[in-house]
């Protein structure tokens, strides 16, 4: 498939994230930046950080660089600016802060390697994308901070490309499985109740796990509604007895802040576990594996989210660094029977077919 075109013909924003380090999101990268290139589309380039080393590191050696072709938009920190060995011609002086100075958005005027940056926070992320598109770029690339399942804020990104691997396990059924997991979580239903979503949005910013209890209005056919009571809790951590003791009949949602784990609800009953649903603000938000994923949702845990991540497409890389390997084919095709409906793509196999 063209996966350049069916990007570019859908969005304007694609996040790349992978589910380990060192499985195949570099590759991509270049996959695709190289499909640009012979396409004829401009690309912006960016990163949420610098592609999971932290920007005030003094491993320089360890900073990933691309190679970019002429005409791609980028967004390099003032202090990076001189490491790259591509001709970089300022477009815009920003005021986006990083740990190495404020962004500059960039175009390449000669090809050659740029250490690619970008700020963390996702207000300033969306707001270059936007000037990255007014500069002239078809599609902007964001790399994502983190390895694992990585930070996707959805407002910033209309999709993700998921890359996975190998690396992640020598089992590739284990691969498979825990690559279909996150999917499954990037999928999980954004919350119906828009009573419940605007009340989480608003007492959001607090930081604290809100539990929301429903009552029905004075006047008669008022609809439903919530009384809200935020626990003083700085932390799920240790605190889900204490939440069991709390919880009723009437309590619908249960809104967690930050990390939602395993821990956060292996201590509340199963019968309190069946009433109600757990809300995040995404995906991203859930640390849990597939097996204790599965075994708290046959307890009854239901999970729901502010907004979700569209994923694009996934590509697979059947290579680990420790030397061991998958078939290619046979991994290709297990991954596209666990995950359908999504494009699985091996973009070594496809830059070798041109």
């Amino acid at each position: 498939m063209n996966l350049l075109s069916e990007l570019t013909n859908q969005y304007m924003r694609v996040a790349l994230i992978e589910t380990a380090k060192h499985a195949g999101k570099h590759a991509a990268f270049d996959y695709l930046i190289s499909a640009a290139e012979a396409g004829g589309v401009i690309l912006g380039v960016t990163a949420s950080g610098v592609g999971g080393i932290r920007l005030d590191s003094q491993d320089t050696a360890g900073r990933p660089r691309l190679w970019l072709p002429k005409e791609t938009i980028v967004s390099v920190p003032v202090q990076l600016y001189d490491e790259a060995d591509a001709g970089l011609e300022i477009l815009r002086m920003t005021n986006y802060p990083t740990a190495l100075g404020h962004i500059l958005i960039c175009r390449v005027v000669e090809p050659g390697h740029v250490t690619v940056a970008g700020p963390i926070a996702a207000t300033y992320q969306k707001s270059m994308c936007e000037e990255m598109a007014e500069l002239g770029a078809g599609l902007t690339l964001i790399d994502s901070a983190m390895s694992g399942r990585g930070t996707v804020p959805p407002d910033t990104a209309d999709a993700a490309i998921l890359s996975t691997g190998a690396v992640v396990s020598r089992n590739m059924e284990m691969v498979v499985e825990e690559t279909a997991h996150t999917v499954m979580l990037y999928s999980l239903p954004q919350i119906a109740d828009e009573d419940a979503a605007g009340i989480i949005r608003r007492y959001s910013g607090k930081g604290k796990i809100l539990v929301l209890r429903k009552y029905r209005g004075v006047s008669e056919g008022a609809g439903p509604s919530y009384d809200v009571q935020e626990l003083d809790l700085k932390t799920s951590i240790g605190g889900t007895k204490y939440m069991d003791r709390v919880l009723d009949q009437q309590v619908c949602y249960i809104y967690f802040p930050g990390a939602f784990t395993a821990g956060v609800v292996r201590d509340i009953s199963r019968y309190n576990l069946s009433q109600i649903t757990f809300v995040v603000d995404d995906p991203t938000d859930i640390a849990m594996d597939s097996a204790s994923w599965a075994g708290l949702s046959k307890r009854g845990m239901k999970v729901e989210v502010l907004k979700d991540i569209k994923v694009a497409a996934i590509t697979v890389n059947p290579f680990a660094p420790g030397g061991y390997s998958f078939d290619p084919r046979a991994f290709r095709e297990e991954m596209r029977k666990s995950i359908p409906g999504i494009p699985v793509i091996d973009v070594r196999e496809e830059a070798r077919r041109g």
